[in-house]
């Protein structure tokens, strides 16, 4: 049986990125096939995952 996933609530976020950086950030998408904010949402939680960090929340629904 599949596992249920709840969808996340979403916040409006605005961020100030340099010309490359959004060039960039468009074109990863683009090659993703997702949107921008998909990317960097995508791009946040490698990092995060990377680093080690999670947020209590996230470490109680994995376990459910």
């Amino acid at each position: 049986m599949p596992k249920q996933i709840t969808p996340l609530k979403k916040q409006v976020v605005s961020v100030r990125l340099s010309d490359e950086a959004h060039q960039l950030l468009r074109l990863l998408a683009e090659a993703s096939g997702v949107s921008s904010g998909v990317q960097m949402e995508l791009m946040i939680r490698k990092e995060a995952k990377r680093e080690g960090i999670s947020l209590p929340d996230t470490e109680s629904q994995a376990k459910k």
